[in-house]
């Protein structure tokens, strides 16, 4: 056995222990992000009676995960659920999390526990299957390249749906590459499975099945002159059965919910919105058949509206509310770690100067990590919903994997080799400890870091109100200083003992000169995303005191400014 592969498995434990210390050390700092109570209290109120019209925008399988732990606690639901309004839904959600017997804190980690688990499975199926797809040394600097990456370790220790879809992504490709390769019925059955967990933790997740065509009709060509070619007979009815399989796994997901909404009086045609296609669509069939509201499809026909109504967007300093084409593009290159785009770049410019490949020589697995994130970033292109990264999350998996294999696996590794892996071992190691503990705020070196990120992208690329608790432990530091606030985020500031007054707008002139406190802004709210033009730009033409977190930028306006402190 050579040495590598003796130490693959105490190296790969060593480095999801690592990502695991990671996360729970910053999760414990982090407070609510603007989705996190209304995921847990949609998850804990499916829990406890099968109604999920919560906030339906979102499939149920990663809430009703995150959710599981509570039911330990006993934990109350505040009242009867708001149908359909996602007003009333941030109101609910804010009493299931502050007013409780359970401390809000215990009931987040409880949440935020099970991403990290499902984190760490993720890890370690990327690993399972690349050491046996492309060998040991591939799967150990994949995983480390995982395990290290500042976006992972943001999102994988959160309670939203981002996670729970990147995992079952990554399990329905790898087992239908397993069946494109083997012909094995119960790879399509597994494969299935894994579509179905997929579909039923992120809408977006129906871009599958297109990676699931594609893939098939690859391997048809590469296999068609063998003596058992895979037939496109065979082939179709395997999509067929993938199918049926995953839309069996949504079935059951909802199933409570399809018998609370037959008990309810609502009906689907009353709740959904005709702005859309698919809105005018099933407003008709609901009213031919009499159909109820059940959240699959007023689910789909809010995320239909939702695109059609548009989303406030930032990037490179404008505002569009239905977003740009190349907005994923421009974020993956500014978020991802500069080892990996470095990497990507060496094996794009390996594959243009290499002897031509023959297609037929191709592995599955290559086939898989190539087609899937191309797949899911040029759909992520026709998006208007330009919200974050974490949109093509699934796609980084599959990246790891492509950048750290070679097209001919040779027998050993060169010393130039171990050589560039060392060089990408450390910045990996530098970037991460320069992002550390705001991850979710990283933006790698070249494009300037952290400081620099607001130059590029906001909302949950860098401030999705995850810094309550870093502002008021900074306040403790500099003796409670008299405090205004400009906070982006679904928590009221007073949860966590920060009184403070509003920071006004440019407009308001007598307010400002008024002004005798710290500013502390949302940087959100201070680059205008979701607010009146040029309502901070006043305080843009300032140098900032320093910076809480990612998110908070402070301003010293006091008539006698004294030193404030920004340990790290």
């Amino acid at each position: 056995m050579k040495p590598i592969d003796s130490l693959f498995w105490p190296l790969a434990v060593l480095l999801l222990g690592i990502q695991t210390l990671l996360m729970v050390s910053t999760a414990l700092d982090d407070s609510p992000t603007f989705d996190e109570g209304i995921h847990l209290a949609a998850g804990y109120l499916y829990w406890k009676t099968g109604d999920y019209r919560l906030d339906p925008e979102h499939p149920p399988l990663g809430r009703i995960l995150n959710a599981l732990p509570l039911l330990a606690t006993g934990a109350r639901l505040p009242g009867r659920p708001p149908a359909w309004d996602i007003e009333a839904t941030l109101r609910y959600q804010a009493a299931f999390l502050y007013e409780n017997h359970v401390a809000a804190g215990e009931l987040l980690w409880r949440g935020r526990s099970v991403t990290i688990v499902l984190t760490l499975v993720l890890g370690f199926v990327l690993a399972l299957w690349t050491r046996k797809t492309f060998g040991a040394p591939a799967a150990l600097l994949a995983l480390l390249l995982y395990a290290l990456d500042p976006n992972l370790i943001a999102h994988g220790r959160y309670v939203t749906t981002d996670l729970v879809g990147t995992l079952f992504v990554f399990l329905a490709v790898i087992l239908w590459t397993r069946f494109l390769e083997h012909s094995r019925k119960r790879d399509v059955a597994w494969a299935g499975l894994a579509l179905g967990g997929a579909l039923s933790s992120k809408f977006s997740a129906w871009f599958l099945p297109v990676v699931f065509v594609v893939l098939w009709l690859l391997r048809y060509l590469q296999c068609r002159r063998t003596p058992k070619p895979l037939g496109l007979r065979g082939g179709a009815a395997a999509i067929l059965a993938v199918s049926a399989i995953g839309l069996l796994v949504v079935f059951a997901v909802y199933l409570p919910a399809t018998i609370a909404s037959v008990r309810q009086p609502e009906k689907l045609a009353a709740v959904v919105e005709r702005n859309t296609v698919l809105g005018r669509f099933l407003h008709d069939a609901g009213t031919a058949l009499s159909l109820p509201a059940h959240p699959l499809p007023v689910g789909l026909n809010w995320l239909a509206e939702h695109a059609h109504r548009g989303h406030q967007a930032y990037l490179l300093g404008r505002l569009s509310m239905h977003g740009w084409w190349y907005y994923f593009p421009v974020a993956f290159a500014v978020k991802t770690p500069l080892a990996v785009l470095l990497l990507l770049a060496a094996a794009l410019l390996r594959l243009v100067r290499a002897s031509p490949v023959r297609f037929q020589s191709l592995e599955p697995g290559w086939l898989a990590v190539s087609v899937a994130p191309v797949v899911l970033m040029i759909l992520s292109m026709t998006s208007p919903l330009n919200i974050g990264l974490r949109h093509v999350l699934p796609l980084y998996p599959f990246l790891f994997v492509a950048v750290s294999t070679k097209w001919d696996r040779p027998p050993g590794l060169s010393k130039l080799t171990i050589a560039a892996i060392a060089v990408v071992a450390g910045l990996s190691v530098v970037e991460n400890v320069r992002a550390y503990p705001n991850y979710l705020g990283f933006f790698n070196s070249a494009a300037g870091g952290m400081t620099n990120g607001p130059r590029y992208l906001l909302d949950s690329n860098i401030d999705w109100g995850q810094d309550l608790i870093r502002l008021h432990r900074w306040l403790l530091v500099n003796d409670s200083p008299s405090l205004c606030l400009r906070y982006f985020g679904a928590v009221d500031p007073a949860r966590y003992g920060i009184r403070a007054q509003p920071v006004p707008r440019s407009w308001q002139t007598q307010a400002r000169e008024r002004m005798d406190c710290v500013a502390a802004v949302s940087v959100s709210s201070l680059f205008g995303l979701y607010e009146p033009p040029g309502s901070f730009a006043w305080l843009r033409e300032r140098a900032p005191s320093g910076r809480v977190g990612s998110s908070f930028y402070v301003y010293d306006l006091r008539r006698k400014p004294a030193p404030l402190r920004f340990p790290r």
